[in-house]
């Protein structure tokens, strides 16, 4: 199973299988945030069957469908109540990771941590976002406001 740490207690990674609920839980983890539309990919494992495997490991499983390019302020706002409320260890994906570690750098930057430390770990994650860094500066502004 491939995954990689953004802070101390939440990780990403690509899709996962169901057989890695397995791995997850003797990583910790205690939340997965699913961040992938229903049918993406046909061969996707359905939330809900994500859903029931982890239910059975005493991981709790939210969703935020995210399309490729259409971030929005609701997921935005869906993610920092979730990363809010739901027990850690995090594990959050997508198909690759990319659209999961997106919304953790938006919120991360909207809580006010420093876009430098935002870009350097999301490149450790293995995504280059320097393209994102107005919109990571302009929510650190919204959030000293």
């Amino acid at each position: 199973m491939k995954f990689n740490k953004l802070s101390a207690d939440i990780f990403v990674g690509p899709q996962i299988t169901l057989d890695e609920i397995a791995d997850l839980k003797e990583l910790g983890v205690r939340s997965i945030i699913v961040t992938r539309p229903e049918q993406e990919d046909p061969a996707q494992p359905s939330t809900s069957s994500i859903k029931e495997a982890a239910r059975e490991a005493g991981i709790v499983v939210e969703q935020i469908p995210v399309v490729p390019g259409q971030l929005t302020d609701k997921a935005l706002q869906r993610y920092s109540d979730l990363v809010a409320g739901l027990e850690r260890p995090i594990f959050t994906y997508c198909r690759s990771g990319a659209r999961a570690t997106v919304l953790w750098a938006m919120n991360e930057a909207a809580q006010g941590k420093p876009v430098e430390e935002i870009l350097v770990a999301t490149k450790a994650a293995g995504h280059d976002f320097e393209a994102l860094r107005s919109s990571l500066v302009a929510a650190a502004a919204r959030a000293s406001e």
